[in-house]
């Protein structure tokens, strides 16, 4: 074993290693089991304490019993989950029980690799703009302690703490050196059409539209302020705020409770037709990961873009689902909610089934009313959203329905969301003889003026119905019917979260929300797409993985002569040498008063002219001199010479020093 694998840690050098396992692990702590999280905070300060008090490392059968004790934890409150939390779980403990063997230099150097890796299982889980802030931030760190740890080698000194932001300016450097570099790997290295572990992660709790709907299904969205889509305009007009919709899923099927999408007939494979003459809008549409496939857009999409597929009733769903952020370049007509109906009979029928020995009390209403409006079915539909207005309330606390939910929500409890509403208008419609289907998306929204864009939020999820009159299906909000003062929307949206926050904290909020648009829009929404267009403005169409592995090979070869050329330049004293610039530095400083350095004068003969010319700055100037001898020869690493740069940067020469040049 050579001295360098043999040189033990310092309390300096165990205290970088904790702090690298714990900003490495910050990430994670969300997806832990919390007494898996219990546990390993357990281990992590145990080790603190031990190197505290100057304890090396444990028994090697202490540490496989730590390790046994660890690894069954995470069989037993992962092993039938999810095999990538396990892998989440595993990864955190055998980093945190890496401290328990970490006493040598080499050691310490493994376990920032280790973090490292750690930081990029985190990258692969979230790409947000924050958490690659928090990587590099903790990179640069952990590039700092192995510069320190590289002053721990054989016959080294280590620096003082007080050489902190030198050591911390070199990494900076170093880091932005590279990043030109970077920045043409991650432009033109070879991408894949999917996610790399071949399923995307969607934060906990977060969940889109689906495919079906019954009562309390869209109240955890109503509740989750957090944005869901946003939409950029390129040309045409954003709907008012009383049509800006955005259309997900159609429901046509109703079983007395629940309403899904069903199967369509195999025969109506084409969209619905959009009215002649409806206004055009081009738009850039951002939806957030929701591990579902639709694509809520505005009004009616007239096409379907790469990786989607546009339904018979014109709602787009993605091939695979959304499990990361994706933006699509939409064209829809804006119709209002109309669209041409069904051509079959078929699919009226379908729009007019109702289980049968449900809701008894709703379809004698709904024909008792029918039959009075004489069969006017404008003016039955007004009679239904008055009575609405009149004697429903909108609250998210609902009280449960029963087997009768129509009934129990119209003739009992009276008081709901917009699900509630939805559902018992629709079966109210076919009761009667009209056609209708309840569709999902999301309503409202809000202006970012930062950017020109608007955000719509999960908050923002929604339901109405469309029903068909003549040969139109024709959107009808029961929602919007409840008057506005009868609305009680709780505390959970009626204060800041939904009524948007003022001032200061609402243009923060504004800013940072067009800053990850940027991000999403930047960065990761490079796809493999994009990346076969990169070389069009060069007359090359599309861009295989062989011309691209042929440009990363040639940026790596110009970038390796490069490099060679500057080392080769620097010839026998390279520009890193700080102890070298230093003592250039002060030379030029000691030339402007006249003495500069002889070609026969070494270090010691030159400061003591210097010196005796200078007779206030003798102290300084033979400590300038000692500290270089000692860089130079001595072999105590670069902190000495990175010391020495920073004094003669901070020295000035005595101002009466220009009257003792006679010294000379």
């Amino acid at each position: 074993m050579s001295a360098g694998q043999r040189l033990l840690l310092d309390r300096r050098g165990e205290l970088w290693c904790a702090l690298l396992v714990a900003g490495a692990l910050a990430p994670h702590f969300a997806r832990l089991h919390p007494a898996l999280l219990v546990v390993l905070g357990t281990l992590f300060a145990g080790k603190l304490v031990l190197s505290w008090r100057g304890v090396g490392a444990i028994a090697a059968w202490q540490r496989l019993l730590l390790v046994g004790a660890v690894f069954g934890l995470v069989v037993l409150v992962h092993g039938g989950g999810a095999p990538r939390d396990g892998g989440i779980a595993l990864l955190a403990s055998m980093l945190v029980l890496k401290l328990y063997e970490t006493h040598r230099v080499r050691d310490a150097r493994a376990l920032a690799g280790f973090a490292l890796f750690s930081l990029l299982g985190a990258l692969l889980l979230d790409s947000s703009l924050l958490l690659n802030a928090y990587a590099l931030a903790i990179t640069t760190l952990i590039f700092l302690a192995l510069r320190d740890f590289a002053d721990l080698g054989p016959g080294r000194q280590r620096s003082r703490p007080r050489a902190f932001p030198l050591g911390l300016r070199a990494t900076l450097v170093s880091s932005l050196a590279a990043l030109p570099l970077t920045a043409l790997l991650f432009v033109l290295f070879p991408r894949l059409p999917g996610p790399l572990w071949g399923a995307g992660i969607i934060e906990s709790g977060r969940t889109g539209l689906g495919g079906d709907m019954s009562p309390g299904d869209l109240r955890e969205l109503l509740i989750d302020d957090r944005t869901a889509a946003r939409v950029e305009i390129r040309a045409g007009a954003m709907p008012d705020e009383g049509n800006r919709y955005l259309r997900g899923p159609v429901l046509w099927d109703f079983d007395g409770r629940r309403w899904s999408r069903g199967a369509p007939p195999p025969r109506m494979r084409s969209p619905e037709p959009v009215p002649p003459g409806a206004p055009r809008i081009l738009y850039d549409l951002s939806l957030e990961p929701s591990d579902r496939h639709w694509v809520p857009a505005l009004d009616a999409p007239l096409a379907a873009p790469d990786g989607l597929l546009l339904d018979r009733d014109r709602v787009l769903r993605s091939r695979e689902p959304i499990t990361r952020v994706q933006s699509f370049r939409l064209e829809s007509a804006r119709t209002g909610g109309g669209l041409i109906g069904p051509a079959s009979a078929s699919e009226r029928a379908r729009a007019l089934a109702l289980p049968e020995g449900f809701d008894p009390r709703s379809r004698a209403l709904a024909r008792r009313w029918m039959s009075e409006a004489g069969g006017d079915a404008r003016g039955y539909i007004e009679r239904i959203l008055r009575w609405f207005g009149e004697d429903f309330r909108y609250d998210l606390a609902a009280p449960p329905l029963g087997r009768d939910s129509v009934d129990d929500f119209l003739f009992s409890t009276r008081t709901g969301y917009c699900e509630h509403f939805a559902s018992a208008f629709a079966v109210l419609m076919r009761a009667a003889g009209i056609p209708a289907r309840v569709v999902t998306g999301f309503h409202g929204g809000y202006r970012n003026p930062i950017g020109d864009y608007w955000i719509f939020r999960y908050s923002d999820a929604h339901a109405w119905v469309e029903v068909l009159l003549g040969d139109t299906w024709v959107r009808i909000d029961p929602t919007a019917a409840v008057a506005p003062e009868r609305r009680t929307l709780g505390t959970e949206l009626g204060g800041p979260a939904l009524e948007g926050v003022f001032g200061l904290r609402r243009s923060l909020a504004m800013l940072g929300d067009w800053i990850a648009l940027r991000w999403h829009r930047l960065v990761l929404d490079f796809d493999h797409l994009r990346q076969q267009r990169l070389l069009r403005p060069l007359g090359i169409e599309e861009t295989t993985w062989r011309e691209l592995a042929f440009l990363i090979a040639l940026i790596l070869v110009l970038s390796a002569i490069v490099g060679f050329a500057l080392i080769l330049r620097g010839g026998r004293q390279p520009r890193t040498d700080a102890a070298l610039r230093a003592w250039a530095l002060l030379g030029r400083k000691l030339g402007r008063l006249g003495l500069d350095r002889r070609a026969c004068e070494g270090p010691t003969d030159w400061i003591a002219r210097a010196a005796a010319a200078l007779p206030s700055a003798q102290a300084e100037l033979w400590g300038f001199a000692e500290r270089f001898v000692a860089a130079r020869y001595a072999g105590l690493g670069a902190r000495p010479g990175e010391e020495l740069l920073e004094a003669v940067r901070r020295w000035q020469p005595p101002r009466t020093s220009r009257l003792s040049r006679a010294a000379n």
